[in-house]
């Protein structure tokens, strides 16, 4: 079973964190600006951490003092918002821009207008548990890009099927042969018609008919539905028959050998 994935949004106060995946509260915090104290100096930004602690640090000799000073120039060394100094007050607001904060990993995503800016939002759902590793990752990189490309993003899923097809022992030579191949020794119908919706889907993304999905991601996002139904389906649910006749011991698989026999 896969857990249920929730796409981020400025609508919503929990959704699937586009950090850690988990689908929990998310905290919205809008942003405050202020001058510098010198209006015409940079951004501060880190470049050699140990000489900053050296440098910023070397005076500092309350053991708990030089601990927060160490955490905060690490925080900035690593180039990842952070929220510091909560309890300070600012009064100018940075209209359309906003920040949430995630309950579980407490990590920040940037947000301009409705647009997710910071991190790049995965945005395929966590994938089956049983979906074999390097399918996985063709799966998770679909994702990645499918706000961008969802042709692209399409032509991957249908790669996944693929993989799939060989995973059960399919050549992998001709996905459509591949398909049919496993009708021949039985496949549910149903898994069969998902099979040819992501197939066909993702081969008119590579070579475009009459299908066109270039600025559909709705299709594209269900796609990723069907690959981990086809999965569960293919993959998890025997898998899951077969530990339970396992469990049934020697004795009983005897019995039903000999009823098989007759």
């Amino acid at each position: 079973m896969t857990a249920k994935f929730v796409q981020p949004s400025t609508s919503l106060t929990a959704f699937s964190c586009p950090h850690c995946s988990a689908l929990t509260t998310q905290y919205w915090r809008s942003i405050k600006a202020t001058f510098k104290p010198d209006e015409n100096s940079a951004p501060l930004r880190i470049s050699s951490l140990q000489e900053e602690k050296d440098f910023f640090l070397k005076d500092i000799e309350d053991k708990e003092k030089r601990r927060d000073g160490e955490i905060f120039l690490e925080k900035l060394h690593s180039g990842i918002p952070f929220i510091e100094g909560r309890h300070e007050r600012y009064t100018e607001h940075v209209q359309n821009a906003d920040i949430s904060e995630c309950y579980n990993c407490k990590k920040l995503a940037f947000w301009i207008g409705n647009e997710l800016i910071w991190p790049h939002l995965n945005e395929a759902p966590i994938p089956n548990a049983d979906m074999p590793e390097e399918i996985q990752r063709d799966f998770l990189e679909a994702g990645q890009i499918a706000r961008q490309s969802p042709r692209g993003s399409a032509a991957l899923l249908r790669l996944c099927i693929q993989k799939i097809c060989i995973h059960l022992g399919e050549d992998g030579k001709n996905i459509n042969s591949d398909i049919s191949s496993l009708v021949k020794k039985g496949l549910d119908v149903r898994v069969q018609k998902m099979l040819d919706v992501v197939r066909v889907i993702g081969n008119n993304a590579v070579h475009p008919g009459e299908l066109d999905i270039k600025d559909d991601r709705k299709v594209v996002e269900q796609l990723f539905s069907l690959v981990n139904m086809i999965v569960d389906s293919m993959i998890s649910q025997p898998k899951a028959i077969e530990k339970l006749y396992e469990d049934l011991g020697e004795k009983i698989h005897s019995a039903i050998d000999r009823r098989d026999m007759k």
